[in-house]
């Protein structure tokens, strides 16, 4: 195992070590102490620490734990670990079967975050980075695997947002990979807003359709880049359940936007302006499925 002394950082004011453990074994002993910290590839824990007085004597990375940065798909479920960054995830040909990540990875345009971001950033630091992401894995109901020294369990990824806040992980965990059951009979994609500065990530809706025989038997809509994290629009989701997808109904479901609005902490555009986003992107990303969820 690889343990490197840095000099006193002039910037931040104090002393870390940086340890890059070679097995998970080594990895969870290392983060189940006190003051010693995952960290990822990305510009998570920077930009999760900026302003804040909080600062760890010792930094564990995961870059060099094999099984992190491995993407496996089986019949069952597509398994993503934690280290692959959003570049490589983006051409695996298990990613391009669900066009809404694939839709969400395209929604993250700067090159330095596609090839330096990863679920790892995203489910222990989060950040609007991460937001299309994050929102396409809500859509597609992903869990996360979350290991200990004493074990493991898998816990469905919305657990790691609350009113569009992020829920930390308690100390010593490690969420470890990202698993994806296929959803029967589903359509799916991520409707971005146009950006007119910028190559960072774009705020958007990620939807996923489960329809039969003209009635939508389950549907998610996740907003994402509206709070911290990406939020679930659950009153709007009641509306269209189990119903037809109708232009009228897609009304219906926008006039009860002010309800889930009324749910979310800490958003930073004014109210009436991001109630119309949001009707604008429900519209834009149910209208082309209108035809196709109507019965014959």
């Amino acid at each position: 195992m690889l343990l490197q002394k840095q000099q006193p950082n002039v910037m931040i004011g104090t002393t870390m070590d940086y340890l890059a453990p070679t097995t998970m074994l080594q990895l969870l002993e290392l983060i189940d102490q006190e003051g010693y910290q995952v960290l990822t590839a990305d510009q998570s824990l920077v930009n999760s620490t900026r302003g804040r007085h909080t600062l760890w004597p010792s930094l564990v990375s995961l870059r060099r734990v094999a099984e992190l940065g491995a993407v496996v798909q089986t019949s069952g479920a597509v398994r993503i670990g934690t280290s692959v960054c959003y570049a490589d995830l983006a051409e695996h040909p298990s990613i391009r079967e669900a066009p809404v990540l694939a839709q969400a990875f395209a929604a993250i345009g700067e090159p330095h975050l596609r090839n330096h971001c990863s679920l790892g950033g995203a489910l222990h630091y989060g950040g609007s980075i991460h937001a299309p992401v994050l929102a396409a894995l809500m859509a597609l109901d992903a869990s996360v695997v979350v290991m200990h020294r004493s074990g493991s369990a898998q816990q469905p990824i919305g657990t790691f947002s609350e009113r569009g806040q992020r829920v930390p992980l308690p100390a010593g965990r490690l969420a470890s990979e990202v698993v994806i059951a296929p959803v029967p009979s589903s359509i799916s994609g991520y409707v971005a807003l146009e950006k007119t500065v910028g190559l960072g990530p774009a705020s958007g809706i990620a939807v996923c359709l489960r329809v039969q025989q003209g009635i939508v038997e389950d549907v998610r809509l996740v907003l994402a880049g509206f709070t911290e994290q990406p939020v679930r629009l659950t009153g709007a989701e009641a509306v269209l359940r189990g119903q037809s997808l109708t232009a009228g109904r897609v009304a219906q479901a926008m006039d009860v936007l002010t309800v889930d609005m009324a749910a979310l902490d800490g958003s930073q555009t004014p109210t009436a302006y991001a109630l119309h986003l949001m009707r604008v992107l429900i519209r834009r990303a149910l209208s082309p499925h209108l035809a196709v969820a109507l019965p014959a």
